[in-house]
């Protein structure tokens, strides 16, 4: 019996993108958030038994409530 990963490497969750130009910051961030739910979604798909992240999770090391509600809901 094997044991099922899905191995990503380095979120960085609330990356500011300073050298992007007007909202495309936000819209990074907002992209981010999005592959972590395919990769959610990808792991439930295939039945994996976890998810493996080598390196930093998040841009910082002081996060709010909100930054982990954008990850109640795989739909949305």
């Amino acid at each position: 019996m094997g044991v099922a990963l899905i191995h990503t490497a380095d979120w960085q969750l609330g990356k500011q993108f300073g050298n992007a130009p007007g909202d495309a910051g936000a819209a990074l961030r907002d992209q981010r958030i999005e592959t972590v739910k395919q990769i959610a979604r990808l792991a439930q798909k295939r039945r994996a038994d976890a998810i493996v992240v080598c390196g930093d999770v998040f841009e910082r090391e002081l996060h709010t409530r909100v930054s982990f509600a954008r990850f109640d809901k795989l739909d949305g």
